[in-house]
């Protein structure tokens, strides 16, 4: 589930490209909508292997990754990517697990952003990680 608070503001800086990684298509397409009209370049994909795909075509700034994923989950994505990928771009973990936290400190993530997203969260946790890079 995504929520969301009035937005008055919408990001004017060039377009930066967000990998989304989510299961939940509801989820990953209303992420979608969203960060698209925040003003980013969105692609969607629905597992870690299909992440790995999607960068051969795709160059994201920023990847937004849920820890519980079929065929490769987030955990194992992130490892596999900031093995192979350099520059990594930045990665923020999202997920609904009390020690989904933990886990995103543990593997190195940029930043974490806790189930129910909140779009306020999402959306600075996305600026700082770009403003950090």
């Amino acid at each position: 589930m995504l929520t969301t608070a009035t937005r008055t503001t919408v990001n004017t800086s060039p377009r930066r490209n967000v990998l989304v990684i989510e299961d939940d298509l509801a989820t990953s397409t209303a992420l979608a909508e969203l960060l698209d009209l925040e003003g980013y370049a969105v692609r969607c994909v629905r597992n870690g292997a299909d992440a790995i795909d999607a960068l051969h075509g795709f160059t994201p700034d920023v990847v937004v990754v849920d820890l519980q994923l079929p065929v490769m989950d987030g955990r194992s994505f992130i490892e596999l990517y900031r093995r192979r990928v350099r520059p990594a771009a930045s990665v923020i973990v999202m997920s609904g697990r009390s020690d989904g936290r933990a886990i995103a400190q543990s593997v190195g993530a940029d930043g974490f952003v806790a189930k129910p997203l909140e779009l306020e969260d999402l959306l600075r946790t996305i600026s700082l990680a770009l403003a950090a890079a």
